[in-house]
């Protein structure tokens, strides 16, 4: 799965980090550490541009938070 995900990662770099961000916050087990430090590697040789990198991360990050959290509102688990 991790080879699969790092050979899309020149393709669909910032959204795939945002998708993986995103399904993290959400508990769902992928391997996002992995795919940070893929894209990391990506962005350090100039494959990959680290702003829209970091704003992918960042905002799957933050909505997967938020609907991890509304989520839990809505089951009233929290």
């Amino acid at each position: 799965m991790i080879a699969d995900l790092t050979a899309l990662l020149p393709v669909w770099g910032p959204w795939l980090v945002g998708a993986m961000a995103f399904l993290s916050c959400m508990m769902v087990p992928v391997p996002t550490s992995a795919v940070l430090v893929a894209a990391g590697a990506l962005t350090g040789t100039g494959h990959l541009d680290m702003g829209l990198i970091w704003v992918g991360a960042v905002l799957g990050a933050s909505a997967g938070d938020a609907a991890a959290f509304l989520l839990a509102r809505r089951m009233r688990l929290g």
